[in-house]
């Protein structure tokens, strides 16, 4: 006689990583602010109080006390509204021109002219510093190079990729779901190092795969696998063209010590592919290409990529020109 486990049940809370409440539902943040603001506001009543009438100081303490109170409490684009405003005056003062330099100020050369932008009513110069010239920054991109086997070399490290499918949790049994459980335990115990996940969604491109299709046309062995590769290319231009297909990537970062051989992150990659092939899903250690491509897809999610390109410190070759008609 066949037994079934209890299905697996964990109730984890949706703000787990929130902040600690301190007083009357409030952060410390939260809490510091309108502090700071009461006591500015009732040292100026202090002060103020001889020579000012009191009505007056109150009509003059609404807006301040409510907007700090709005700094405090409010919200914008998932961030709490003295972060966003931080983050607002940062990029504000920001240069707006990065450029490739290892210099930690560089400026336009003296020979080089005002770059311009276009406004409504003309080309105005585009002007920063007090010398009249574009201020500018070094451009400091997360990744310093990309090896051919994939080990990308960062500031605090080196680091080996592993993509992997998801597997559907809900479509398993309950012994099933108790193995897959106890295997991605497994997994995260046999860790020895930092391990990022990254879970994302993008677009995909049928279009691009309809075509591929069509190419081949021409060297199938019979013309009905030929009619129906062709209905195949057709069906997914249809499917494209009614609807928004997605494909969910998950990628796994391996970071070991700087001073690590590039091999150990690469063997961690392939130590993960092993573990999460014996779940289930489909795993592939990326190469150079493919992290550079992971990489342009994680800063621009919805344009079209491929499945690897060409490393940035490749070096690219060409055959002999063909001698023209």
């Amino acid at each position: 006689m066949s037994y079934d486990a209890p299905p697996v049940e964990a109730k984890i809370p949706a703000d787990f990583d929130a902040p600690d409440r301190v007083v009357y539902g409030l952060t410390a943040r939260q809490v510091a602010i309108v502090a700071t603001a009461g006591v500015l506001l009732w040292l100026a009543f202090q002060i103020l109080t001889p020579a000012v009438p009191a009505v007056v100081l109150a009509t003059a303490a609404l807006p301040v006390g409510g907007l700090a109170a709005a700094v405090a409490l409010g919200r914008r684009d998932g961030i709490s509204m003295d972060r966003w405003i931080a983050a607002a005056i940062a990029a504000r003062r920001a240069p707006r021109r990065l450029v490739a330099a290892t210099d930690a100020s560089p400026t336009v050369p003296s020979w080089a002219p005002v770059p311009r932008t276009a406004t409504a009513d003309g080309l105005t110069a585009a002007t920063d510093d007090r010398h009249g010239r574009t201020a500018m920054a070094p451009l400091r991109l997360p990744a310093n190079a990309i090896g051919e086997n994939g080990t990308v070399d960062v500031d605090g490290g080196r680091i080996a990729v592993t993509a992997a499918t998801t597997v559907n949790f809900d479509l398993r049994s309950v012994v099933e779901q108790h193995a897959l459980v106890a295997g991605m335990g497994r997994w995260f115990n046999s860790l020895s190092g930092p391990v990022q996940i990254v879970i994302s969604t993008r677009r995909v491109d049928l279009y691009t795969v309809a075509q591929l299709v069509d190419d081949r046309l021409d060297a199938l062995p019979h013309s009905a696998l030929a009619d129906a590769a062709a209905g195949y290319a057709q069906f997914l231009r249809d499917l494209a063209a009614d609807r928004d297909p997605l494909d969910r990537r998950v990628l796994i970062a391996h970071q070991v010590g700087p001073h690590t051989d590039p091999g150990v992150a690469r063997r961690a990659a392939e130590q993960t592919a092993r573990a999460l092939t014996g779940l289930g899903a489909a795993t592939r250690v990326l190469d150079g290409g493919q992290v550079t491509d992971a990489l342009a897809a994680a800063c621009d999610p919805w344009r079209t990529v491929g499945t690897g390109r060409t490393i940035p410190d490749a070096v690219i070759t060409a055959g002999p020109d063909e001698e023209k008609p």
